[in-house]
This record gives structure tokens, C-alpha cells and sequence, in this order.
């Protein structure tokens, strides 16, 4: 049995490659104090991308849970996290984008 395969081996490898950084796009963020909003860089975003938040600390998973937080905006290099305006300096989240 043969298996048929289009492109050099280097094409594909680097093909596997460019799949391999687009799948594991993560991070972590910290919610900006006493502001509604907070932006977050990622160079391979765009406008069609999705964002899985993951609460990191019991603050940030009480604003998870107060429904006020999630992805409002997405732009070339950024997403934008609208949350409540709180002073409160550990509300930080795990990410994982999706391009």
C-alpha cells in the first residue's frame, strides 16, 4: 500500500509547524484594577480568533461568575476582556486562542 502525499518533506514539516504554534497559543492576564476593560496582545489574533478564559485565583473566578466578565472585542494583535471595576489585584486568568 502507498501513501501519496503532495509537497517536499520540508513543506510539510513546516506546514506542521506553523499548525503546532497556532494551536498552542496561551498565557496568562491579570484584570486591570478600577477600569471596565483590559487589553491583551497576541500577534497571531484577528478579528475571526476565539478566546477560552480559565480563572486562575477564587477572585477571578468570582468575576467569572458574576457574569460580567468575558470577551467583548477583537482586533488585529488583540482581544479586549470587559469586567466589573474593582480594585481587587488578582484576578488573573489562564488563556487559550484559537486562530
Amino acid at each position: 500500500m502507498s501513501t501519496r502525499a503532495d509537497g517536499s518533506l520540508k513543506q510539510v514539516i513546516d506546514q506542521a509547524n506553523r499548525l503546532e504554534r497556532k494551536s498552542n497559543i496561551k498565557g496568562r492576564i491579570t484584570l486591570k484594577t478600577n477600569t471596565t476593560q483590559t487589553v491583551v496582545t497576541v500577534a497571531q489574533i484577528g478579528v475571526d480568533g476565539a478566546v477560552a478564559l480559565s480563572p486562575m485565583t477564587a477572585t477571578a473566578a468570582a468575576e467569572m461568575a458574576s457574569g460580567a466578565c468575558f470577551v467583548s472585542a477583537y482586533g488585529p494583535g488583540t482581544f479586549t476582556i470587559t469586567h466589573r471595576n474593582l480594585a481587587q489585584t488578582d484576578r488573573t486568568f489562564a488563556f487559550v486562542v484559537a486562530v
